[in-house]
């Protein structure tokens, strides 16, 4: 799980994120962002919704992965930045990790936080 600094709190924390943000996007995954130009560590955020698995438990396993890649391989960006990564197709519960990983890289390397 991401430490408590990188991951946002409440509902409404979002929401300047989904207003003013980037996108960018790939058939199974999507990426939001706002560069930070503070000192604070980025933050993200990962949506999974009921359109993608009617079942909690599909949902919440999509999220920790998700979670836990990212906080094992990208512990720094280039830059800081807000960043909501939204889910659309259930197959990230059973892909393979080396998949996901690189799926995660090809988005992040797509929206320029992380270098190639």
């Amino acid at each position: 799980m991401l430490a408590k600094i990188n991951r946002f709190h409440g509902h409404n924390s979002l929401s300047s994120v989904y207003r003013k943000g980037q996108s960018v996007s790939l058939s199974q995954i999507s990426l939001k962002y706002i560069p930070i130009k503070s000192d604070k560590k980025y933050k993200l955020a990962v949506v999974v919704s009921r359109k993608v698995d009617k079942s909690a438990v599909v949902r919440n396993r999509i999220r920790r992965r998700l979670y836990e890649s990212i906080r094992q391989k990208y512990p720094k960006f280039k830059q800081n930045a807000n960043i909501i990564i939204t889910v659309h197709n259930r197959q990230l519960a059973t892909m393979k990790t080396s998949e996901l990983d690189d799926l995660i890289q090809q988005l992040l390397i797509k929206s320029s936080l992380l270098e190639q």
